[in-house]
Formats: structure tokens, sequence, C-alpha cells
């Protein structure tokens, strides 16, 4: 099984990113949000090979922790590849957990084709699987607190340093 790429050479493209093997360029699949550090930081790239109909399709993640994420997405019934992916892009997968624990619809509705009970099955879904790891629910709509981290990580925050920026803003 494929569970990683070592690339020599990682460029964005329209809808993902390719990736230089050698003498092979694959093109990957990849959460938006993810682009930019696979660009950067390309050692050991997480991946996962799907098969839809008679084309393989690679999917690039910017770590193992987001490819479980997808995996676990990907088990929902209903859930295809475009959506797990756009659910991916929606936050950190800290933020999932969160929306999941804190049973929060509102941060997965940006999701095109994810209505009421698709939404629940994915948080019914992450609750299971991830329910000796999930966080503690925000206070605060997680849709709100990622505009916030996000605004502060533009402002040359890395991400341990954005959440606390946060948290104690809200204590």
């Amino acid at each position: 099984m494929l569970e990683a790429l070592s690339p020599s050479g990682v460029w964005d493209v329209e809808g993902g990113v390719c990736l230089r093997c050698g003498d092979i360029t694959f093109f990957a699949e990849c959460p938006h949000r993810d682009t930019d550090r696979l660009v950067r930081e390309h050692d050991a790239i997480p991946v996962q090979l799907e098969m839809a109909d008679d084309t393989m399709i690679l999917v690039a993640f910017s770590s193992s922790e987001r490819r479980k994420l997808y995996r676990a997405l990907r088990a929902i019934s209903g859930i295809g590849r475009r959506s797990a992916l756009l659910v991916l892009d929606c936050g950190e997968v800290i933020d999932t957990l969160r929306a999941a624990s804190g049973r929060d619809h509102d941060y997965f509705h940006e999701v095109p084709g994810l209505g009421k009970a698709r939404i629940g099955a994915i948080i019914a879904e992450l609750e299971k699987r991830y329910k000796e790891t999930l966080p503690t629910p925000l206070p605060m709509p997680v849709r709100m607190w990622v505009e916030a981290r996000d605004a502060l990580l533009h402002h040359d925050k890395d991400l341990s340093e954005a959440e606390n920026m946060l948290r104690r803003t809200l204590d």
C-alpha cells in the first residue's frame, strides 16, 4: 500500500500539487489548505491512492493526521473524495474534531452537498472514531475560532502561538 512519497520537488497547480519523484511527476489532489505546506515542506508526503472507474487518483496531505481524518470521512456513507477534501479545507484536524465534540453543525455548512443528515453522520462518526481524543468543545462557534486564528497566522504567528493567543483572550 502506498502511504507516502518523498518527492524531490513539489509545486502547486490548479486543483492540487505536482510531485516530482525521480523521472516521474505525479499530480495529486489535495485540500487547498495543505497546498502551501506541501510546497514548503515535502520530505515525506502522506498520500492516499484511490480508484475511480478506470482511473487511479492520488490524494496528498500535509500530515498523517489529516490523511487519517480524510479516511474517517470517506468511510461515511455519502461522503465522497470531493466532500472529504472540502471538509478538510474548513480548518485544521483539531478544528473539525472540536466541531464534532461541540456538535457544531454550522462548521460544516459551507461544504456543498452536505445537508443536515450528512453533517449529523460526520459528527457521529468522528465522535465514535476519536472518542478517546476528542478535544473540549469551544465556547464559541468553531468557524469564528478558525477565522480569528487564520488571521493571526497571516501576521507571522505559528499555529500554537495563534491558538495560545486566542485561548488567553477567552480566559
